[in-house]
């Protein structure tokens, strides 16, 4: 049996009773057939072209791939050296008016400025390139074409002796020309006083500020950018390249039956209980849609540390010394079997300032929210993603994303982790793809009512096997959703890149009306 075949036949597509369910069905694997973890990353699809442009940071290079009009083959056809221009391929997207492959670039050196690189579609030739802020972690092109935006993550260094601002790098394609927009001189009204600034005395919120995900508003006029360590969310005026504002996330009360996280890697199994400790979303992806006439931002809840040399802002409960008025029960709650090992934000959380921890924050929220145009939390899917990979993939419930099983090892942590969300219109019905980097599964969300988006089914194509070649698909880093209108095959696609595994998924994307829940699917047809 071939790789490809064990790979399909790991596959499940699983729902609760509904109208409808969304099924996500694999069409077509690629794996690198050399160095496989980092081999690939991000992918853009280009419809005028029928080509998907994928990243391979291992290689420095972007792959690109044609796709068959059953979207059964990726045929590589193409690979674009990208050597020349830095040392870190970051992220790509695709302009259909300029046919120009998008990529942002980081030098050697990740304190100094990054480039933008504009390269003909069809060659890889040089069109244009631009400076950008320090580490432009993502690039988005706006859905008209007009813009492209790069989230310039600028992160410091490992002695935390430099540690540049954050920034947004604005090209407008009208003009062909960019300006890179950070935070030194924001008016301080535009920004919460909520948002999170963890860093070392003196560092300026300019400087903290990391902004790591691009989307855009339905009539192209601002950006959202997500601020992932700062637990916040931006929103720019793309024309004025002035900040409107920067709103904190919040928090989700854990204590709460329906928030109920598994906060223990040593309680002998999958144990999902309400907690004493507020989750900072703290949002890697996110992903705008129209409901209604109106703006919405889904955003992937995964949290994030700071982890230098020079300063971290992590620790384990077991670790704190935890107020007793707030916390009578402290012995109990720091044993390794209940929040012992859960790291937390060790920055905050002292609210009367006495030197003890009051309030335990803890990094992601597990979950994922949904936002209005405003930048105020509206939804929250709470403990729905931990206890539905309990019911439907229990053997990877909060897994580590490596080769072999490690089921509950991610509980301490940040759990499953949802890194990587898309939204995309499947026959009408806006659905949330949520890629769980650690177990590797892909979980769709009805966001019809974004009030209250509604789980609709689970899909992985993961395998416990210590051969990377039958392990399946791990470590799901891009997702990329093909409108039907612009698929080769007619029908919505969903395309995931899977940073460990070195490898890309393409699933088909189809609304199903509600009856048995499927079973595990065999290999295709020969």
């Amino acid at each position: 049996m071939s790789a490809v075949q064990f790979v399909f036949m790991a596959f499940s597509c699983l729902g609760p009773p509904a109208e409808f369910q969304i099924v996500m069905e694999p069409m077509a694997r690629w794996a690198s057939p050399g160095v496989r973890e980092g081999a690939v990353e991000i992918s853009a699809f280009a419809p005028d072209l029928g080509r998907l442009y994928t990243t391979s940071p291992s290689s420095m290079s972007v792959l690109a791939f044609e796709l068959n009009t059953k979207a059964s083959i990726l045929n590589l056809v193409a690979q674009f050296d990208l050597s020349n221009y830095g040392q870190q391929i970051q992220s790509v997207a695709y302009h259909s008016g300029l046919q120009a492959v998008v990529v942002a670039i980081a030098p050697a050196v990740t304190t100094d400025p990054g480039t933008l690189v504009l390269l003909h579609a069809h060659d890889g030739s040089l069109l244009r390139k631009y400076p950008t802020g320090v580490l432009p972690d993502m690039v988005g092109v706006s859905e008209n074409g007009r813009w492209i935006v790069t989230a310039d993550e600028g992160q410091p260094s490992e002695d935390y002796q430099i540690d540049p601002v954050g920034s947004v790098t604005i090209l407008d394609t009208t003009t062909m020309t960019a300006q890179t927009v950070d935070f030194r001189t924001i008016d301080p009204e535009v920004a919460d006083a909520q948002v999170v600034v963890s860093a070392p005395a003196g560092t300026t919120f300019a400087q903290d500020a990391e902004p790591e995900y691009v989307t855009f508003s339905y009539d192209n006029q601002f950006a959202y950018i997500s601020l992932q360590e700062n637990n916040a969310i931006a929103k720019i005026d793309l024309e004025r390249g002035s900040w409107l504002w920067v709103k904190s996330m919040g928090s989700i009360d854990h204590r709460k039956n329906r928030n109920a996280i598994d906060a223990s890697d040593r309680d002998g199994g999958i144990n999902i209980n309400p907690q004493p400790v507020f989750g900072l979303p703290m949002p890697d992806a996110i992903s705008s849609f129209q409901v209604g006439g109106g703006d919405y931002i889904a955003t992937a809840n995964e949290g994030d540390a700071r982890e230098y040399g020079a300063f971290g802002n992590s620790s384990r409960v077991q670790k704190v010394h935890l107020d007793p008025v707030q916390f009578p029960d402290a012995p109990d709650l720091k044993s390794e079997h209940n929040l012992g090992r859960l790291k937390i934000l060790n920055t905050h959380g002292d609210i009367d300032g006495d030197g003890d921890c009051d309030v335990l924050y803890s990094f992601g929220s597990r979950s994922l929210s949904i936002l209005d145009a405003d930048g105020n939390r509206i939804a929250d899917t709470g403990s729905l993603i931990e206890q539905k990979l309990n019911q439907y993939d229990p053997e990877h419930f909060n897994a580590n994303n490596d080769r072999v099983s490690s089921r509950d090892s991610r509980s301490d942590d940040r759990g499953p982790e949802p890194e990587g969300v898309v939204v995309g219109v499947v026959e009408g019905i806006p659905i949330a793809f949520l890629g769980l980097e650690r177990p590797s599964g892909i979980m769709a969300f009805d966001c019809s009512n974004p009030f209250e988006p509604a789980f609709s089914s689970y899909a992985t194509t993961r395998n416990n096997n210590q051969s990377i070649d039958l392990s399946g698909d791990l470590g799901p880093e891009g997702l990329c959703f093909i409108k039907a209108k612009d698929s080769p095959t007619g029908e919505a696609l969903l395309v995931v890149s899977y940073e460990v595994s070195g490898s890309i998924c393409i699933f088909k994307v189809a609304k199903k009306n509600a009856g048995p829940l499927p079973q595990k699917q065999g290999p295709p047809a020969p």
